[in-house]
This record gives C-alpha cells, sequence and structure tokens, in this order.
C-alpha cells in the first residue's frame, strides 16, 4: 500500500514504530519483519527531509549544526519557518500491510496498537 503522508506525520510515525519496537511483546516473525521493513521505508523517505533540514539549520547557524532562540532570535526564527515548511510537504512511502489475523488472539498494549495503526488493515 503507499502512504501519501507529509514529512512531519511520517517523524511522528517513525517515532512510533521505535517506542513500539522497545514494547516486550512477542509477534510472530513474519509480523516482526514487516515492522522493522516499515520503519527502513519511513526512515528512507524521511532522508531528503531530514537532510534539508540540516541544511537548514547549518545554512543559519554558521555550520555549527545547532540555533536557538536565546542566541540568535531572527535566525531561529528563520529557520522555524523554512524547517516548517518542508515539513509539510508529502511523501509516498511503500507501506507493507499486517493483517489482523497475523496477530493473532493476543493481547497487545494498546500504545503499540496505536503505533502500528497505520500498517493494520481488517483484512
Amino acid at each position: 500500500m503507499i502512504k501519501h503522508a507529509k514529512n512531519a506525520e511520517l517523524e511522528e510515525i517513525l517515532s512510533k514504530i521505535k517506542s513500539a519496537t522497545e514494547e516486550k511483546v512477542l509477534l510472530p516473525v513474519n509480523v516482526s519483519y514487516k515492522i522493522i521493513k516499515n520503519r527502513l521505508a519511513v526512515e528512507q523517505a524521511l532522508e531528503a527531509y531530514r537532510l534539508t533540514r540540516d541544511e537548514v539549520i547549518n545554512k543559519y547557524s554558521g555550520g555549527q549544526g545547532h540555533i536557538s532562540e536565546k542566541d540568535d532570535p531572527e535566525a531561529f526564527g528563520k529557520v522555524c519557518t523554512e524547517i516548517a515548511s518542508i515539513s509539510k510537504e508529502s511523501v509516498d512511502v511503500e507501506i507493507v500491510t499486517i493483517s489482523l489475523s497475523e496477530l493473532g488472539e493476543r493481547e497487545l498494549p494498546l500504545n503499540l496498537v496505536s503505533a502500528l495503526g497505520f500498517m493494520i488493515t481488517a483484512e
């Protein structure tokens, strides 16, 4: 399935996937594989965004790699504006779906189901 999402949404999805992988829940190998495959697909889709974001930060920070509002409020505002703009750009990601039947009848924490919800299908 192709997921059409904004860079900011993909960052949130990636964060959720990473937190889901920290759960001490045993899942079937095929489900675990699909979760890892989707994490890699999202990371790859975010590469261009992250490179551009880092270039923006470096441009206004004089190559330091970070900038704070306290040190340079004007440059910080410009960085925030440009990053907000590229965060809204959409990207297509090939997502491998997981059916409810693949998860079986096991009980899963709600936060895990929520984190993986974008890839779960009712069949």
